[in-house]
Formats: C-alpha cells, structure tokens, sequence
C-alpha cells in the first residue's frame, strides 16, 4: 500500500467516524429523553422504527444511486442533508417548541440519510483499499464503529443531564461538518458510464438482483446473512430482557451486558485486522456462523449471571467475523459498477431482518421464556447454517501474482 493510498484510507475513515460518532450520540439522546419524559414501551417501539426502517427502505434507493451518481456526492449530500434537519430542530427545541411527535418524525430523514450514506460508503472502500486489505481495513472500521457504540451511550448520558437536548442535537451538525470537510478532500474516482443507459430505478434493480442471482456464491452468502439476521440478532437485541427477566440484573448488571459485547466486537474487530481472516471467506462465514449459533445456546444455559457475561463477550468476539467478512467477500467479488446495488441489499438485510425477528422473539419470550428462545433462536441459527454449507461455493480473497496482478475465485 503506497503513502498516499493509506493517507486517503485514514482520512476516510476518520471522516466516518466523526461523523458516526455525532449521529450516535443524537440518536441516544433522543431516545432516551422519550423514554425518560415518558416511559411508554409503545412510543419507544415506533422510536426504534422511525430510525431503522426508513434506513432499510431507503437504502433500495442509496444503492442504486451508488452505483449512477457520484459517491462522493451522495456521501456529503447525505451527511449535510442530515445535518440541515438537525439544525432546523435543534432551533425548535431550543425555543421549547418542540413536542415528543416531532422528535421521532425527524428521526425519519435522519434514517433516510443513513439508507444513501452506507451503502455508498460500503462501495467506495474498494476504490480507496487495495483488494488484499480491505478484510483490515474493515475490520479496523468495525472496532471504529464499536468504539463509537461504546462510548456513545455514556456521553449521551451525561450530557442529558448537563445540558438541554438542543445542545447535543448541535453536536451532530459540528461532527458532519467535520466529517464532510475531510471527506472533500479525499478524490474518489467516478465510474464509466455507457451514455445510452439512463437511470431508471426498477431495471437498475432488476440488474443488481440478476447479478446476485446468477452467482452462486454470492447468493449463498446473503441468503445465509438473511437467515441469520432474522434468528440470531434479536436475542443479541433481546440481550437485556434476558439479563432482567432472568437473572434480574440491576443497572449496572445491564450497563455490562452493553460493555462486554461491544468490548468483545471491538477485539475481534482488531484481531480480524491484524489477522486478516481466512482466504476462503466462505469457510469463515460458516464456522463463524456456527459458532455464534452454538454460544446463542449457550447463552439460554448459563446458570450464572457472570458465566452469562463471559459467553455474551465471546459472542460479540465472532460477531465481526461474519458481518465484516460477509461484507469484504462482496466487495472483492462484485463488480464496482454494480456494487451499491448489492450493498443495498445488504444495508436493507441488516436493517430489517433483525427488527423482523424481534417482533416475532420478543412476544415469545413472554410465552415460553428467555432461556427457551435463546436455545430454539440459537439451534435454527445452527441447522440453517448446516444445511446452507452443503456444497457452498468457494469465496477466495484475491491474491497477488508475481507479476503484482490480483487473482480470485469465485
């Protein structure tokens, strides 16, 4: 990797962060300061819709434009777009204007920005990472992105009770005009385009699809990503009520059930970027699947709470070993001119299935228990991660030749 090649890296990276780490904070607040004022489980429900969903939606969209328009374009109109809506409501706030409606309805672009921006983010690291390193450097973005996670939650806090919500929706607004002042000068190559093609949303879908469709390998990994989006993320969002409902944790015993499995994503995050994953990234998404299936088992078994912290750690270690492999493996396989397509479709698997499977594992676990859906959660992770590994298609990261061409296969 040449100096410049890793000064745009670091630039890049550090643009997101500071612009994820001000949309974090914003978010945290905002939640908590309606379930604060009013402790109602239903508005904290539609809360969590109005920030994930719209994102879900929207990132059919993202994906597609990704793949027309100016990624540089899309980012920095995304982050300025989203942070013109929280100056606006920050404003409001400030004058003690605004009501608890209007703060989850603004949640809504805010989500909608976030559906253009990460798919489009997802597509032009490959333009700025060499093939061989970009399992590193999304692996380092992982332990980034957890970092931030980690230390979100804590400044919201504080800052709620330091200083009025306008305030800290303002941070949001410094961050991404920080984030796109970096961004700016960082160049990222435009794609070719033939000009007798003309955007059109349902053909350029239908083109992203056909691809995803006609490779095997790539269509086993996102089926496999689906699955396991809809049967092993909700206990891992459920993780709390488990800690509540049965081992009747207290604040504290909550706050490190959020540590430790960030902390456990943040060093797996860093071994995956020093170790840089198996070169069958297929291999590594079934072992790694099976065995965040097997500690999701474990995790309804445990007897004790502190052995319950110790695997809900480990599972936050494996975590990045799938998420951020499935993720390379794309970005090493697909072609750059229909790569935010089908990192749209990823960006929309990761925001809708886990919700989806949430609202199923939830009202079950007042039926028949946390232990028992952690266990059943966890042995359907398992068998569907079984029966989908029979005769998968290799995924093997590219390699350099002796000539410094890169070679894979698919």
């Amino acid at each position: 990797m040449s100096p410049t090649q890793l000064r745009r890296i670091v630039l890049f990276l550090a643009s997101q962060t500071v612009s994820m780490l001000g949309s974090s904070i914003v978010g945290y607040a905002v939640m908590w300061h309606i379930v604060l004022r009013t402790g109602d489980g239903s508005l904290f429900m539609w809360t969590i819709l109005a920030a994930m969903l719209p994102q879900g939606i929207m990132s059919l969209f993202g994906g597609v434009w990704a793949d027309r328009y100016s990624r540089k374009g899309l980012i920095i109109g995304a982050d300025a777009g989203i942070a013109v809506i929280t100056a606006a409501l920050a404003i409001i706030v400030l004058q003690g204007e605004a009501s608890l409606a209007l703060l989850i309805i603004v949640l809504i672009p805010r989500s909608i920005g976030g559906g253009i921006q990460q798919p489009t983010v997802a597509a032009v690291l490959p333009q700025l990472v060499p093939e061989t390193q970009l399992m590193r450097v999304n692996s380092i973005n992982m332990t980034l992105m957890s970092a931030t996670f980690l230390v979100s939650p804590a400044l919201a806090a504080a800052l709620l009770t330091a200083v009025d919500l306008g305030w800290i929706l303002l941070i949001d607004v410094v961050t991404a005009l920080i984030a796109i002042t970096i961004f700016a000068f960082i160049p990222v190559p435009r794609l070719e385009r033939s000009a007798a093609t003309r955007p059109h949303l349902l053909r350029d879908w239908a083109e992203g699809l056909s691809f995803v469709w006609h490779h095997g390998a790539i269509r086993r990994l996102l089926i496999v990503f689906t699955i396991l989006s809809l049967v092993l993320m909700p206990p891992a969002m459920l993780a709390p009520i488990m800690a509540v409902s049965v081992f009747d944790a207290s604040e504290a015993g909550l706050a490190a059930v959020e540590i430790v499995y960030t902390v456990g994503m943040m060093v797996g995050g860093a071994i995956l970027a020093a170790w840089g994953g198996l070169k069958n990234r297929t291999t590594m998404i079934i072992i790694v699947s099976l065995a965040w299936g097997v500690f999701t088992i474990g995790l309804g078994l445990t007897p004790w709470f502190w052995l319950h912290l110790v695997v809900w750690g480990i599972t936050g270690l494996v975590e990045p070993g799938l998420s951020t492999t499935a993720m390379t493996a794309l970005q090493e396989r697909v072609p750059a001119t229909v790569l935010g397509r089908v990192m749209g479709l990823l960006t929309l698997i990761m925001t809708v299935a886990a919700p989806l499977g949430t609202v199923v594992a939830g009202p079950l676990i007042d039926v028949i228990g946390a232990r028992a859906v952690f266990v059943i959660f966890g042995a359907i992770g398992v068998i569907a991660t079984l029966v989908l590994s029979v005769r998968a298609p290799a995924l093997l990261a590219p390699t350099p030749t002796a000539d410094g061409e890169l070679t894979a296969q698919s």
